[in-house]
């Protein structure tokens, strides 16, 4: 194997219980020759929860293998037994850096979809649409949460004329004045939330989150995602969700 990736995942039903009291979580440090989505696909069959793709680089000439070695050396004091490691914030930025530093590149498109950022996405116009009738037959739970935010919103009259799309990839999107502005992924018996957000907001969203014990995480750039959200949540949290509506729309608004 010439080329392969370096990459960081976690699942948060292999947790180190004493690493959230030290700010840290437990991660996964491996390598692959095939995307980290391939890799993991079986195992996230069988467990509670889904591997999440932290991040991961890509590096030629076997060079992989040597950074796996250096950073898994590098981070020993914190392993947890075989690849998993309890780090922080900090740490995981450090390997990032490191990663940078020997030539890695970084490849979202090994991410999986639906918490990839979006960018180079063709016009929602050219894609073909699924009817909610192959959806729900698909992924029930997933049109579920799509309809009661849906209803929730349009109930406030946060967005002008909102729409609901049925697409045939893996996202259900909410849509106003033909921009999406929510997007409801399917995994595997789960759903996610990603949507738009002024980067300036997230620390005041992810407080809220935080406060109402919603999950969530901060990609890169412009954007939070929701993981997990169903209908219960949403219909347990109807102010929470109005009130991101609302920042969502000012941000597309000026954008």
């Amino acid at each position: 194997m010439d080329s392969g990736l370096v990459y960081v995942v976690h699942n948060d039903w292999i947790q180190n219980p004493k690493a959230k009291e030290e700010g840290c979580k437990t991660y996964k440090i491996g390598i692959t020759a095939k995307t980290v989505e391939d890799r993991y696909y079986g195992l996230g069959l069988k467990m509670p929860c889904e591997f999440e793709v932290d991040f991961a680089y890509e590096f030629g000439d076997g060079k992989f293998k040597k950074i796996e070695q250096l950073l898994q050396g590098l981070l020993n004091q914190s392993r947890k037994g075989g690849e998993w490691f309890d780090l922080n914030p900090t740490t995981l930025d450090g390997i990032k850096s490191t990663c940078e530093e020997f030539g890695g590149k970084l490849v979202s498109k090994y991410v999986k979809d639906e918490i990839r950022e979006e960018e180079d996405e063709p016009d929602d116009s050219t894609q073909e649409t699924w009817t909610r009738e192959m959806w729900e037959g698909r992924s029930k739970w997933s049109v579920e949460t799509a309809d009661s935010l849906f209803e929730v919103i349009s109930g406030a009259g946060v967005f002008e004329k909102p729409d609901l799309r049925f697409k045939r990839s893996r996202c259900i999107d909410i849509t106003f004045s033909t921009k999406r502005c929510i997007r409801i992924c399917k995994n595997r018996k789960t759903s996610s939330m990603y949507f738009p957000l002024d980067s300036g907001k997230k620390g005041e969203v992810k407080a809220l989150l935080d406060k109402n014990n919603i999950s969530c995480t901060l990609p890169e750039g412009d954007g939070m995602r929701i993981l997990p959200i169903d209908k219960r949540i949403v219909e347990q949290h109807k102010d929470v969700f109005v009130e991101i509506a609302k920042l969502i729309r000012d941000f597309m608004t000026q954008a």
